[in-house]
């Protein structure tokens, strides 16, 4: 499978479709940023009764909405759940279905990707944890470990770390429960890439193409585990 641009990370695919598949799994795309990606950019508005409109002919009606909301990012900074919040009830979508419940074809609107803030509100609460003990408010002036043994200090609130899955970036800042509300009546949807984020980004292997890679190497780096025959 592939998609057109991640955004910045692909996804595991047991996230987006819940079936979890061996050589589906999601990483940190430097490649993206190094081509050039029409419209990896994007900003769409609904307004609550636009909302409530698609939802209810979705057959998932919340009555009148008054807040939606991520109320959970992957640790790749993809969505994994989008919570509906109405005058009938509570409604949390998981998977592909956060992007794609607001699609419409009356209204004209979508969200291209999995990777996106509403009114630039991130639900859940977070932070990096440590040795599972607890979490940083900040990573600047942490001290760290190199592979190599070198210690160092942290500066700033972001960073990057190498895990079985390849690196993938982190940060300390906590994410904030969302207050609920919109902004002036409306919910902005801002993000980046477009597609489904799992699998090959075919903007991503453009870039690898143009740096030099060789088509193996690139379905190496975008397929885990694989042997190209």
């Amino acid at each position: 499978v592939y998609h057109s641009s991640d955004g910045g990370a692909t996804e595991d695919g047991a996230n987006v479709w819940g079936t979890e598949t061996g050589y589906l799994k999601g990483k940190a795309d430097p490649y993206e940023a190094q081509t050039t990606v029409p419209s990896n950019s994007y900003s769409v508005t609904y307004t609550a009764s636009e909302l409530s409109w698609i939802l209810d002919q979705k057959g998932h009606s919340v009555g009148t909405v008054q807040d939606v909301y991520v109320s959970e990012y992957t640790p790749l900074g993809n969505v994994k759940q989008v919570t509906f919040v109405g005058t009938g009830g509570t409604k949390t979508f998981t998977g592909d279905d956060c992007r794609m419940i607001f699609y419409s074809s009356t209204y004209q609107k979508s969200v291209s990707s999995m990777r996106f803030d509403i009114n630039g509100r991130r639900g859940g609460s977070g932070g990096l944890s440590v040795n599972g003990t607890g979490q940083l408010a900040s990573l600047d002036g942490v001290s760290v470990i190199s592979g190599g043994g070198t210690l160092g200090t942290l500066r700033g609130n972001t960073a990057s770390a190498i895990t079985s899955s390849g690196t993938v970036p982190v940060s300390g800042e906590a994410r904030q429960p969302s207050s609920g509300g919109s902004s002036n009546g409306n919910f902005v949807i801002t993000g980046t890439g477009n597609g489904h984020n799992v699998g090959m980004s075919q903007y991503g292997a453009k870039a690898m193409a143009e740096l030099g890679y060789s088509s193996q190497e690139i379905l190496n780096f975008y397929y885990t585990d694989i042997t190209v025959r």
